[in-house]
């Protein structure tokens, strides 16, 4: 990995992991991030799943560094750091903030024996398919082009690692990571000349998009569920019919078998009749007392 410039002023590396260079006076420099922070997979038993791409390094002076690395690789945080970070600073993106920010004392992040873990890459195959993630779905770089010019970089960097596809699946999947300017819910109207727009994140235009079932594919679960503007998405997808009771009504008649039925009409199936009483000697109420004999 090529490390941006005064990385190894402050850090070193061993094997794939990232602490402070020992023996070095680190008072008055803050370790900034300025970053959202990204899930990779939302599973518990995973200790390595957060991370950033960049980070910086505030001087006493109040010069800031920016580390990262050449090819904008993920910096995944170590499990006791990131504990660490989030009791100071809790990550604002599960709240209605959407960049986390946080400056960390260096002295203190000295007792960390590691900080950062990186993924050791050995494999053409899966560098470029970090490299086309890194492009597409990174903020930092994607802030970098315009739409014209990362298409050109898309098609370019899949060449490269030796993926051949017609251009036109590049186009239609950055396509929808394009949108107006000033709502990043809606497409930007093209039959305005010159009309303004943004380019969203991959992970950013899933969440922000008018379709719930879309949205649900994002790795922000958890918020997608809770967000308030559920109750405005009224927009179909083609992953629609995988959420639907009977999907066979909405699809060709040479598509659907009649072996399938919908829950609904497989309960009412199961429904029995009632129980009856035909038996004369069963009584159906309150018992009756029985008379006592009188003397």
């Amino acid at each position: 990995m090529e490390w941006s410039e005064g990385f190894y002023d402050f850090f070193q590396v061993t094997f794939n992991s990232i602490a402070l260079k020992e023996n070095q006076v680190y008072r008055g420099y803050k370790l900034v991030i300025n970053e959202d922070i990204q899930v990779e997979e939302e599973l518990d038993d995973v200790d390595f799943n957060n991370f950033i791409t960049s980070f910086g390094v505030k001087k006493p002076n109040g010069e800031i560094i920016n580390i990262k690395t050449s090819n904008t690789d993920n910096l995944y945080f170590d499990k006791d750091f990131y504990n660490y970070i989030m009791s100071i600073c809790p990550d604002t993106t599960k709240g209605a903030e959407e960049t986390y920010y946080g400056e960390f004392d260096m002295v203190e992040l000295m007792n960390f024996p590691a900080l950062f873990i990186v993924e050791i890459k050995n494999n053409e195959l899966s560098a470029t398919m970090n490299k086309i993630e890194k492009l597409i779905d990174n903020k930092s770089v994607i802030a970098q082009y315009d739409k014209n010019s990362i298409l050109r970089e898309f098609i370019l960097t899949n060449i490269q690692g030796n993926i051949k596809l017609n251009a036109v699946h590049f186009e239609v999947l950055l396509m929808n990571q394009i949108r107006d300017a000033e709502d990043e819910l809606e497409k930007p109207d093209w039959s305005v000349p010159f009309a303004k727009y943004q380019i969203l994140t991959l992970s950013r235009s899933l969440s922000n998009n008018m379709s719930i079932t879309v949205r649900l594919q994002s790795n922000k679960v958890s918020k997608t569920l809770n967000s308030p503007q559920n109750s405005k998405l009224c927009r179909p997808s083609m992953t629609d019919i995988y959420f639907m009771e009977s999907p066979q009504e909405y699809l060709k008649d040479d598509l659907v078998s009649d072996d399938n039925k919908p829950v609904s009409d497989k309960l009412d199936s199961a429904v029995t009749e009632p129980i009856t009483f035909s038996n004369p000697k069963i009584r159906v109420g309150r018992p009756r007392k029985k008379k006592s004999n009188q003397t």
